[in-house]
């Protein structure tokens, strides 16, 4: 048997590929395929740029979206090109009716840093959907909330606990996430541990967190807090755990901030 290497520039072959395939009249979710192919690998962006022309503005079967002329100003910003991008999206906002794609384009930009963008978008889903659970994260979510009011602190007080919404939640950079069955003392408790720096957990989102992390030696948990955390799921109090673990109370608060932290990076 005679070894031998063979080598391939893929992004070149799929640019190929995409080429002769766009040649002929197609539908604008083929540009768009094309077009976030080159976003995603950060190749051809001008070529992707004029995919896009042709999928919005052609003649035949171009058509202006909100996911055509999203992804048209996702090539815009990658080429720097901010202020046209923020035209684009001017026009194409109104257009997003489905709550969870204009969620999804707010956190890209809300992740790519483009705080004003990502706010308009959070402001625009929360105003066409003020009842959802997604768009009031959304709207916490926002760095542009922070650079208004950088004194709040959101602590989601909600109905809902599914896992999914309580995790979107935290990683929204809720500082904390309590359940409308709680009681008056116990809300109570936990606007005075939000005031004192703490980072208030109910004992159901604590039982979701563990299942969440499944506590065991993959777990980004350290041993002692996954031991605070096996504690606030039964309902004990930070003063309690405090009492228990033989540690200060302000101990027991920075292990469940780190905790917190850790939910960030992990879900």
């Amino acid at each position: 048997m005679i070894a031998f290497k063979v080598e391939a520039d893929i992004n070149k072959l799929q640019i190929e590929s995409f080429r002769k395939e766009l040649k002929t009249t197609r539908e604008p979710n083929d540009f768009i395929t094309a077009a976030s192919y080159c976003v995603q690998n950060n190749i051809e962006l001008d070529q992707a740029l004029a995919w896009m022309d042709r999928g919005i503005y052609f003649r035949v079967m171009g058509r202006k979206t909100f996911l055509t002329l999203n992804t048209k100003a996702e090539i815009l910003i990658k080429l720097n090109r901010i202020e046209e991008a923020k035209k684009i999206l001017d026009e194409a906002l109104p257009l997003g009716t489905d709550m969870r794609e204009v969620h999804y384009y707010a956190r890209n930009f809300l992740n790519a840093g483009l705080n004003d963008i990502a706010f308009k978008y959070y402001k625009a889903n929360y105003d066409r959907y003020p009842n959802q659970m997604t768009t009031h994260v959304g709207l916490a979510a926002t760095d542009k909330l922070k650079t208004k009011a950088p004194e709040v602190i959101v602590v989601m007080v909600t109905i809902y606990d599914d896992s999914d919404l309580v995790f979107n939640s935290l990683k929204a950079d809720a500082a904390g996430y309590i359940t409308k069955n709680s009681n008056y003392q116990q809300l109570l408790s936990a606007l005075s541990e939000i005031a004192s720096g703490g980072a208030p957990m109910s004992g159901k989102i604590a039982k979701m967190v563990i299942e969440s992390f499944h506590i065991n030696h993959q777990s980004p948990l350290s041993k002692r807090e996954a031991q605070i955390l096996e504690l606030v799921a039964t309902g004990k109090t930070f003063s309690q755990i405090s009492e228990q673990l033989f540690i200060a109370r302000e101990t027991t608060k920075t292990h469940v901030r780190n905790i917190y932290r850790k939910l960030e990076v992990s879900c």
